[in-house]
């Protein structure tokens, strides 16, 4: 049997202003798709990544290391001369 990893390891309580339209569609694609509303904005907000054109300005952002090691999930020890790399989780 393969260990089963948790799904996110750094959760923050987060607070957002959004219209009750764009809440209710979440609510109801997570009472569709059988999974939570927070797991519904977390694969929304996983989407953006796909945005190669976001994915270059966050290149062009100083605090790469900030970015590198929240955004991307990965530590400056891990390759310290390459480029920020998109994360498949």
């Amino acid at each position: 049997m393969k260990p089963i990893k948790p799904k996110y390891t750094s959760l923050v309580k987060a607070e957002f202003k959004i219209s009750d339209r764009s809440k209710e569609i979440i609510k109801q694609y997570a009472e569709y798709t059988k999974f939570s509303e927070s797991e519904i904005v977390e694969k929304l907000i996983s989407d953006i990544m796909d945005d190669e054109s976001f994915v270059e300005h966050l290149k062009g952002k100083r605090y790469l290391k900030k970015i590198k090691s929240v955004i991307f999930q990965t530590s400056p020890e891990d390759n310290p001369t390459s480029s920020v790399v998109k994360s498949n989780e």
